[in-house]
């Protein structure tokens, strides 16, 4: 059973979508997870982004 958030369409994506994709664009930009990436000369695999 999925929870009723994602029935709830906003112009063709679901609510759910929305706040994941504004999520996943929060963490990218967020100052901290930029100094982890410049001293481990890492990458962020958005993908791996998800909610708990």
């Amino acid at each position: 059973m999925s929870s009723p958030i994602k029935h709830q369409w906003n112009g063709g994506k679901t609510i759910y979508e929305d706040k994941l994709m504004l999520a996943r664009g929060k963490i990218m930009a967020d100052a901290h997870i930029k100094m982890l990436q410049r001293l481990f000369d890492a990458e962020l695999d958005e993908a791996s982004i998800q909610p708990v």
